[in-house]
């Protein structure tokens, strides 16, 4: 199945599945990263130069409980007129991978 996801508009297409569809779909309309089904998005911030800053980031859907595996994150709230409460933490990648 093929679609165009608008960056302007909030639809559940594509995400019908997911617990958190309504919340995953504001995340997605806001950023393009990676987005999982229980309403988890990942992203990967980094710069070309050497040297440069480099990060993993988290976001957890309105509604979603913290992965086991994330457990030991703190993770900030922020709101968001799309995608209600988002819940995210991030880590910053030190040496040369």
């Amino acid at each position: 199945m093929s679609y165009a996801v608008d960056f302007g508009a909030v639809s559940t297409v594509g995400l019908e599945s997911s617990p958190v569809a309504d919340a995953l779909a504001g995340l997605r309309a806001n950023e393009a990263y990676v987005f999982y089904e229980n309403g988890l998005s990942i992203n990967v911030m980094y710069t070309i130069d050497d040297g440069g800053k480099r990060a993993v980031g988290f976001k957890l859907s309105d509604g979603m409980d913290v992965p086991e595996e994330l457990g030991s994150f703190r993770f900030a709230r922020q709101k968001s007129k799309l995608a209600g409460t988002i819940r995210g933490s991030y880590f910053v990648i030190k040496k040369e991978y």
